[in-house]
Order: C-alpha cells, then structure tokens, then sequence
C-alpha cells in the first residue's frame, strides 16, 4: 500500500518498449452525511467504548450560510457498542479521536484499521483508544461491487 518510490518503473522504462503505466480510478465516494444517524443504527459486539470525537469536513467552506445541512464537522461524545450512538459535546473525562469526515468514513466502513488509518490518513489519538478500535470495529472489508 505504501510505496518508497511509486513512479520508479515509469522514470526507468519511459519511452521504451516496455514503458509501465498506472491509472487509478474512483467510481464512488463513500462519505457519512449524518453521523448521529449512522451511528444509532450501528451494533457492535464489544464490550463498549467512549470517546470524544472531534471531526472535520472540508464541505462546510462550500455550503452557502442558507443551506440547512452544514456537513457533520465538530465535536461529538461517541459511543461504540450495541448500541452505538453520537451526541453533540465533549466529555473532559473521555480521550479524543481527530478524523476528517473522509478518514472516519472509512473507519466506520471497516475499510482500515484506527492504527493503519492513524499512519495513511487524517485520524489521530491515543493509542490505547486507537487499538480498542482496531478492536471494536474488526469488520468485513467492504466491497462495494465487482468490474466483472
């Protein structure tokens, strides 16, 4: 996943008979548009987790001042567990968890682990709270759909 070194093969066999090429290509974004929502409908079976969550969306600086929905950015008490849930707040109490809307989507999704996203991605907090998610959230990984 993460190469040293992603265009070598390009620079050293550009314009021969053997030139390398790569393309990537996104045919969806999976993205939390209710983050309370979501996560009301989420079960998990562990033992129960409590963090603050404090999370961004870049989206906000685009929405014009009359548009209801403002994206999901700002600060959250989170609950893992059967149930889960989203509150709006903090908890002085409780270790924070930063995310962009992007890198919790894919948290939640079970696409990556918090541990693996806390090194690709823009997700970070304590390590304890990190692996209790890696815990918490051992999920399929999704696919979405198959090309054939």
């Amino acid at each position: 996943d993460l190469l040293d070194r992603p265009l070598r093969q390009h620079s050293m066999s550009h314009k021969s008979a053997y030139e390398t090429h790569m393309t990537a290509v996104a045919y969806r974004q999976a993205r939390i548009l209710d983050l309370p929502g979501c996560l009301a409908r989420t079960r998990l079976a562990c033992g129960g987790i409590r963090f603050n969550l404090r999370i961004t969306d870049p989206i906000s600086r685009y929405l014009e001042d009359a548009c209801d929905w403002r994206g999901v950015g700002g600060e959250y008490v989170v609950a893992l567990g059967d149930p889960s849930s989203a509150k709006w707040g903090a908890d002085a109490g409780l270790p924070t968890l930063e995310a962009s809307v992007g890198a919790f989507t894919r948290l939640w999704l079970g696409a990556l682990p918090a541990t693996g996203l806390a090194l690709t991605d823009d997700l970070r907090g304590p390590r304890d709270l990190l692996e209790a998610l890696d815990e918490a959230l051992r999920l399929p990984r999704p696919q979405p759909d198959w090309d054939f």
